[in-house]
């Protein structure tokens, strides 16, 4: 699976559509205890859709669990609601949530796109 960090700061603006071609699955994060941050994940969501699909397989997760929350707690769930994505907390401090996370974005991947695939390529020798 390809990762890569598209949440430090204004750096989104400058990924290009091939860092997305490249990416499996995406980690859509952001700080709880920031609003800007938020409000990015957004924009970013609708850069992987507009260059992806909406089919791509997609988390949203508040990082900073541990702060006090900057974001009012239904706005995460509404955003996750709208796009049809799971929403999970975490917390890199304490390494909460970090491992469910990561078997989150796992299952989805394989599910949505190693699975298709695999059956895509049976078919092929089957029919051949």
């Amino acid at each position: 699976m390809k990762l890569f960090d598209a949440t430090i700061k204004n750096k989104t603006e400058n990924l290009t559509k091939q860092n997305f071609q490249e990416a499996n699955g995406f980690i859509i994060a952001f700080s709880l205890a920031n609003t800007n941050s938020f409000v990015r994940a957004r924009g970013l969501i609708q850069k992987v859709i507009d260059v992806k699909g909406e089919d791509c397989p997609m988390i949203l997760v508040g990082t900073q669990m541990e702060v006090e929350y900057r974001i009012k707690s239904n706005q995460p769930n509404r955003l996750a609601n709208d796009y049809k994505m799971d929403y999970m907390t975490v917390s890199a401090k304490t390494g909460e949530g970090i491992e469910q996370m990561m078997e989150t974005i796992q299952g989805l991947t394989f599910k949505q796109k190693i699975v298709p695939e695999i059956k895509a390529a049976r078919e092929i020798s089957e029919s051949g």
